[in-house]
């Protein structure tokens, strides 16, 4: 957990983002940040799209972060070279669209749902409009 927790906060403040404009940006506050930067909780898996999506990160960091024995200063390397990486995540864009409308796949079922989707060949604003729509 120490990894992801470093993960998320390298990316942070390598864009210069204060934990309040990453919390408004996700919907919570800035002391839950705070609490998943110290790796004293993780986000619910609701949040994941829209925090990965503010701090430019990856699920398949996320992943790899996960796995047991992985240490803190991976969580940082990752979290570098995902912010080097040129190429736009495909996600991003859809991102921005949920959180300017100010809405969230809040709950589990919904966040499957938008994964299947994408792993259907959907394209990830079609699915996460779908999966918005379904309410």
């Amino acid at each position: 957990m120490e990894a992801v927790a470093r993960y998320l906060a390298t990316l942070r403040e390598d864009q210069k983002l204060s934990q309040k404009q990453v919390g408004d940006a996700v919907g919570v506050s800035d002391r839950q940040v705070s609490n998943w930067e110290k790796g004293e909780n993780q986000p619910k898996l609701g949040y994941v799209p829209a925090l990965l999506g503010v701090l430019r990160g990856a699920y398949e960091d996320l992943v790899l972060l996960l796995t047991d024995g992985v240490s803190e200063e991976k969580g940082v390397d990752l979290a570098r070279r995902r912010l080097n990486i040129t190429a736009s995540d495909p996600l991003r864009g859809v991102l921005t669209d949920v959180q300017q409308a100010n809405a969230k796949l809040e709950n589990r079922e919904a966040f499957t749902r938008f994964l299947i989707l994408v792993a259907d060949g959907i394209p990830p604003a079609e699915a996460a409009q779908r999966v918005l729509h379904e309410g």
